[in-house]
């Protein structure tokens, strides 16, 4: 470790003393920043009551992340499990908990399944040029969005037409025969809007048999019936073939999966009077996934097949009470359907109702406080609320505190997976609860610093573990109680124009209650550094590190730690007029570390990729 950082201070060094000028930049905390996933209003950053982060599509594209599964991860608190090669399974999980305790969102529109109540981040329908930004919420969420945000909420934004047309090319090119190509055009003609997006990954992997071919379509439309009201209609798909080459403990050299998933959204926003605002959605999910286990390998049997479907919507309204309340309140109705030849044929509905008052006490202070009662057709129901505090001092100081309850319902998977001679599900399982705290604040120095810190805890009750049986059988049940606590330090530091240096480091400590020791394969430490700079002619280089460091025991692989680092460097142009152009250099684990965030399933080594993208 001290050969590490030795070499991470003199490539911070170099690249502080080669780049220099002026320009502007944005860093990854945004004071002034709007967000709408903390509450379902337009809220500034600073006056959330949770902790919340926004990732901008400045950052997005000039990050050397080469998916959003990557660049989250950057996030204070995140951790996104990846099972190694591009187009491989990515989960995310906030603040020690597991993938299926996390809502993903797109546009504000859940799109977590119901049989493995996960997202696999690798199956985003959208590219990364279409993204406007990322809002990471963490923390209890349940109280405004139900089921499945029981670590927290990410909700993933795409960029909105304007009246000026925008067209955005791009290819890029790397090791293992790593391409992608993309196209995406928007824009807003009078009273109508319209945008389409096309792009194309594949790469033959690093490991055999983990090559992979992705195709991403989507396009949306929509009409301004007055200037404070639209509808929108919005459809996307993406459709995927990949290799699982398995563990390297169980290797399967011919196992083959591919993914088909599409979305449909039908919406309407606007104003009913100067206090009133009606929003609704309708939404359609349809998830296919064919897995194909060989003849070879581990895993080799039978070919099976799932398709999930969810078909919902949602019915919100805001009032502005008077000049001291915002209030919220909506009503929510899903219905799943499974149809699996591994699992068979199962469905399920669930609604919801919520509540919630954003209240202006004094002008220092405001108070948030809500209520969801969720009622499903297999388990029982659930009453979830959520309360919190800002107050705001002199000095651009901020103090937050939050409490709420959240959970995680049962999956398909959990509930009736078929009785063999190995396993079997159980459909009498509960769902995971949990209840959560945050105590927080945040600075700004001026132009020169921006700081921000949360200590947090959170016991979850009734946990869903698969563990043998006394007829030898794995079964799920609600045996398990944890706590979980730690802290979260995020600061960007800006010494001159055009510089700024984002740091952000996470503590957790995961109990199992049962016998008082650390869960293990979780994150201990977690740290994310980096520099970036953009000078006045069109030049940008970026350099950023993670640091991870994991509970791990005698009988575990999973490296105790690991740091990697990556870089790009881009240069901006002017081709003619309107037609500007960037090309860019990229370079991650660029130190060629061995490592895993998975057990058993290993990272890419270093690997350089080039491209080019024309904006006009």
């Amino acid at each position: 470790m001290k050969k590490l950082g030795k070499g991470w201070v003199l490539v911070l060094m170099g690249v502080w003393l080669i780049f220099t000028g002026q320009s502007a930049w944005s860093a990854d905390v945004h004071v002034g920043q709007v967000v709408v996933t903390a509450t379902k209003t337009e809220v500034e950053i600073s006056d959330v009551p949770q902790a919340t982060s926004v990732i901008t599509k400045e950052e997005i594209m000039n990050t050397p992340d080469r998916s959003v599964a990557e660049v989250i991860q950057r996030a204070a608190g995140v951790e996104v499990t990846q099972y190694g090669p591009v187009g491989a399974v990515a989960l995310p999980k906030i603040r020690g908990s597991e993938s299926g305790q996390v809502l993903i969102l797109l546009n504000g529109r859940r799109i977590n399944d119901a049989q493995s109540g996960q997202f696999d981040l690798s199956n985003l329908p959208v590219s990364k040029d279409e993204i406007e930004r990322i809002e990471i919420l963490r923390g209890a969420a349940s109280a405004l969005y139900g089921a499945d945000a029981l670590g927290g909420v990410i909700n993933i934004i795409t960029k909105t037409p304007s009246k000026v047309p925008y067209t955005r090319a791009s290819a890029s090119y790397g090791r293992f025969e790593t391409q992608e190509y993309s196209l995406f055009h928007q824009w807003k003609l009078g009273p109508l809007a319209y945008g389409v997006s096309l792009s194309k990954e594949q790469s033959r992997g690093f490991r055999e048999n983990s090559d992979a071919d992705k195709w991403t379509v989507g396009g949306e439309v929509g009409y301004e019936i007055t200037p404070e009201s639209e509808v929108k209609l919005a459809a996307r798909m993406i459709q995927k073939e990949i290799g699982v080459p398995g563990s390297v403990t169980w290797p399967d050299p011919d196992d083959r999966q591919k993914d088909q998933n599409t979305l449909l959204d039908l919406s309407y926003q606007g104003k009913i009077t100067s206090r009133l605002a009606l929003n609704f959605r309708g939404f359609h999910n349809n998830y296919r996934r064919t897995f194909d286990p060989g003849t070879r390998g581990f895993s080799a049997g039978s070919p099976f097949l799932h398709k999930n479907y969810a078909t919902g919507g949602e019915l919100q309204t805001t009032y502005a009470w008077g000049d001291a309340h915002l209030l919220t309140g909506g009503a929510e109705f899903i219905q799943d359907r499974l149809n699996s030849s591994a699992i068979g044929v199962h469905e399920a509905t669930r609604g919801a109702i919520y509540l919630q008052d954003e209240i202006e006490i004094a002008k220092p202070l405001t108070a948030t406080i809500g209520l969801r009662y969720d009622s499903h057709s297999i388990y029982k129901d659930q009453l979830n609320p959520r309360a919190g505090a800002v107050l705001r001092l002199p000095g651009d100081t901020r103090l937050r505190a939050s409490v709420g309850r959240s959970f995680r319902a049962p999956t398909f998977d959990d509930l009736f997976w078929p009785e063999d001679a190995w396993m079997a599900g159980n459909p009498n399982l509960q769902p995971e609860k949990a209840w959560s705290y945050e105590l927080g604040g945040e600075k700004k120095f001026g132009d020169l610093a921006f700081f921000r810190a949360a200590g947090f805890y959170r016991r979850v009750e009734d946990l869903i573990i698969w563990q043998m049986g006394s007829d030898w059988k794995f079964r799920p049940n609600n045996v398990k109680t944890a706590d979980i606590w730690g802290v979260e330090t995020e600061m960007v530091f800006y010494p001159f124009k055009g510089l700024a240096i984002p740091l952000n480091y996470t503590y957790l400590y995961p109990r199992d209650t049962s016998t008082g020791e650390p869960i293990i394969l979780k994150p201990k430490h977690m740290v994310n550094a980096g520099i970036e700079y953009a000078a006045a002619f069109g030049l940008k280089a970026s350099l950023k590190g993670r640091y991870v460091q994991f509970y791990v025991n005698e009988t575990t692989t999973l490296n105790r730690d690991y740091f990697v680092a990556d870089a790009r460097v881009s240069y901006e142009f002017k081709v003619w007029q309107k037609l500007k152009g960037e090309a860019f250099l990229s370079l991650t684990n660029m130190l060629d570390r061995d490592y895993q965030i998975n057990e058993g399933y290993p990272m890419p080594p270093r690997s350089l990729s080039g491209g080019v993208s024309f904006v006009f």
